[in-house]
């Protein structure tokens, strides 16, 4: 592990954000976590555990999914499991209560892992005991909230079901236009997802009725220069991506 010297400047792409100032983001590849750089490479993403902050897992573009926790004498995070994924990780959430963290992949399929024990899910076998729902295109979101769990993908589509019974579906969210980034559960009953399509949508969990519609391209200042149209649309999708919000469990 090393820190980057007192005055240097480097751009910094946020994966992950906590309590306390916790920031976990990517520079170059490598992991930085509020600050100080880590010895793992070719992260691409991350989720923090916020009931207590001591607890991270990070995606690598090596098919890995390494929980890490935060020595409190040192202030420093070690590895506690290293989870061997089939495909490709594309998000993460933690289950604090059943000591578990779920990881869904580019395939469509999500996991449900121990969090101090590490797993070689490129066995078939591990794979099916640990199985716990599938979508047919790339997860892209997760959000957890008590026992319902939101799963977005790249076809637009949010999906509630129950949590760990994830065979029994409650809802299924359909309006995005365009792929869906970013979920996050507002309260128990409601959820928020923001997509490709440059709209943030709010629904009923229960029913997977749409409550409400913004266009972020509305109350962002659009360039006059139709050829930055691409352009511009991409960075609403990044804001999408790395503006989530982390609250504290029992909020």
């Amino acid at each position: 592990m090393t820190r980057p010297r007192e005055n240097e400047c480097y751009p910094l792409e946020v994966l992950a954000a906590g309590g306390d100032g916790l920031v976990v983001g990517s520079h170059g590849g490598d992991l930085y976590i509020s600050g100080q750089r880590y010895d793992l490479k070719r992260v691409c993403g991350a989720a923090v555990a916020c009931a207590k902050q001591s607890l991270i897992v990070v995606l690598t573009l090596q098919k890995e999914a390494v929980v890490l926790s935060r020595d409190v004498s040192t202030d420093v995070w070690k590895e506690v499991a290293r989870h061997l994924m089939p495909k490709r990780p594309t998000s993460a959430v933690f289950a604090i209560a059943r000591q578990q963290v779920v990881v869904a992949d580019a395939f469509g399929d999500v996991y449900a892992l121990p969090i101090a024990s590490s797993l070689n899910l490129r066995d078939d076998q591990t794979q099916a005991e640990v199985l716990i729902l599938g979508h047919f295109s790339t997860v892209t979101s997760l959000a957890l909230k008590d026992s319902l769990i939101a799963s977005a993908d790249r076809d637009a589509k949010l999906r509630i079901s129950r949590f760990p019974d994830s065979f029994v579906i409650e809802s299924f969210c359909v309006a995005h236009q365009d792929f869906i980034t970013c979920v996050q559960w507002i309260g128990t009953k409601r959820i928020i997802s923001g997509a490709g399509d440059g709209t943030l949508r709010c629904w009923n969990a229960a029913d997977g009725s749409l409550l409400n519609t913004v266009d972020i391209r509305d109350h962002i200042p659009r360039h006059s220069n139709e050829e930055n149209t691409r352009e511009e649309k991409w960075d609403l999708i990044e804001l999408l991506q790395t503006s989530r919000c982390y609250r504290d469990e029992g909020r």
